[in-house]
């Protein structure tokens, strides 16, 4: 039988668009599939991975019925049932999809919103280590305001950002995302963009929950809430775009 391939001498390093910075690896003339964004200088996916960690499961689990861990139930531990929200939660908790109920790992690698979310929270603490180093008034004079402006302060700290790294409720990125306008906003002196609009529907979740032992069960309510969790990864591209600008923004004004 003939060696497999060694598929690495396909793989090259483009720069991403613009220039500068090392690129996504690509194989051969291969684009990546699906909708991109450019988040911390690399072009990330976020169209199709939901559908593909869905797939995913499956495969695993016709590949090994009987064992192997692949069964679905065993992403749902602790559970007595299984919701379309559940399904969600365990697709965006991490790679190769969390265990419900147990420590959330750490976002899948690659994942947009999370590098976007890490590297705002970065910059949330440099933008407090040097306000709280300059004594009592340097919120004031670090942003540049009278002391009696009105200023509205959102209650946004650097572990609320990590904190949505598995967010999927659509509504509260948005809110988070506002928050985050406000904060870059006064740092820098100038507004951002708007924060990008929620979608206004979205495909409706699976309706029954169902019992956490039943596996087939569980993997037909997986399928069924691909479509929701598409819409979702894709609006959470968005506001990983809008996360990074906004890093970027509290980095410029603290070099300046």
């Amino acid at each position: 039988m003939a060696a497999p391939e060694d598929i690495s001498v396909f793989v090259e390093d483009r720069p991403p668009p613009g220039g500068g910075g090392r690129g996504p690896p690509y194989f051969g003339d291969a684009e990546p599939e699906g909708s991109t964004v450019f988040v911390g200088g690399a072009e990330r996916s976020v169209g199709g991975w939901a559908a593909h960690e869905i797939s995913r499961r499956r495969a695993k689990w016709a590949a090994a019925p009987h064992g192997g861990g692949g069964a679905p139930s065993s992403r749902y531990r602790g559970r007595t049932y299984v919701s379309g929200g559940d399904v969600l939660e365990s697709v965006f908790a991490g790679a190769g999809g969390g265990a419900v109920g147990g420590g959330a790992p750490a976002p899948p690698l690659g994942d947009p919103l999370g590098c976007a979310a890490e590297r705002l929270a970065t910059a949330l603490e440099a933008l407090e280590g040097a306000l709280t180093g300059q004594g009592a008034s340097s919120l004031w004079s670090r942003l540049g305001l009278p002391p009696d402006a009105p200023l509205t302060v959102p209650a946004l700290t650097p572990d609320g950002v990590r904190g949505a790294q598995p967010e999927t409720d659509v509504r509260e990125l948005h809110r988070l995302a506002e928050e985050v306008a406000l904060l870059a906003a006064a740092a820098r002196g100038t507004p951002l963009a708007p924060a990008p609009p929620p979608p206004a529907a979205l495909p409706p979740l699976p309706l029954r929950a169902v019992p956490a032992g039943d596996d087939a069960g569980v993997a037909r309510l997986e399928e069924g809430a691909a479509p929701h969790a598409a819409a979702v990864e894709e609006y959470r591209g968005q506001v990983a775009v809008y996360f990074d600008e906004a890093a970027a923004a509290l980095e410029e004004a603290l070099s300046a």
